[in-house]
């Protein structure tokens, strides 16, 4: 098998490998933060927030993860807060993580507004929280779940909001909600990536051509 065959093997592989799982995800920072948890200097991000579509079964998965000192706090109060894009028919949040469950509907979330599906969360702060939304047909794309909050929302109005918790550092022991609005679609890297990846062989091809024809024969 010649070099060129097996370097096109390789790039499909890869192209395989990078595009088949990807499930179309958005990725928001936590970067706003509510009067009670940005008191005495604290300023975020305090994590990010990312919604992935499962192209099989038209779930999104959320995954959400605190930066280094800042946990997921629950302490009597919704964790987390999200919205759904309508249409809502058989709208069902399964595989929380451990130490979370589903809460209130409808439920506001102080400086960021009244927010469709809640989650309630620990007592003990967790650096993260997953779960599975799904409906009635399924999603077709992550950022259906892009829906800002509504109400009066005080700081501003966001597609999701957390209650965390200052574990360490400046503001230890603080506690407040934190929100998130600013996205970042995934699938954009992904596309760079294979484009390099792509490029640079056909690159290396192109040269290797040269060299064979420049190359003396015996």
């Amino acid at each position: 098998m010649s070099t060129n065959r097996i370097l096109v093997g390789v790039v499909v592989l890869l192209l395989g490998a990078t595009i088949a799982p990807a499930a179309w995800a958005d990725t928001f920072s936590l970067a706003f933060c509510d009067t009670t948890l940005c008191a005495n200097g604290v300023t975020g991000p305090f994590g990010t927030v990312t919604t992935t579509l499962n192209t099989k079964t038209g779930a999104i998965n959320v995954s959400v993860m605190t930066n280094f000192g800042y946990g997921i706090y629950g302490g009597g109060s919704p964790a987390f807060g999200f919205n759904v894009v309508d249409p809502e028919a058989g709208l069902a949040i399964t595989n929380v993580s451990s130490g979370f469950s589903v809460g209130a509907a409808d439920a506001n979330l102080p400086g960021f507004g009244i927010f469709e599906y809640t989650l309630n969360g620990p007592t003990n702060p967790l650096s993260a929280l997953s779960f599975t939304v799904n409906r009635t047909g399924g999603f077709s794309s992550a950022s259906l779940l892009d829906e800002l909050s509504v109400g009066s929302a005080g700081i501003r109005n966001t597609f999701f909001s957390a209650h965390v918790k200052i574990l360490s550092g400046v503001g230890a022991g603080q506690t407040g909600y934190a929100g998130a609005g600013i996205v970042t679609p995934e699938p954009v890297t992904l596309v760079l990536a294979v484009s390099g990846i792509a490029g640079a062989t056909g690159a290396w091809v192109r040269r290797r051509r040269r060299d064979r024809v420049g190359a003396p024969t015996a």
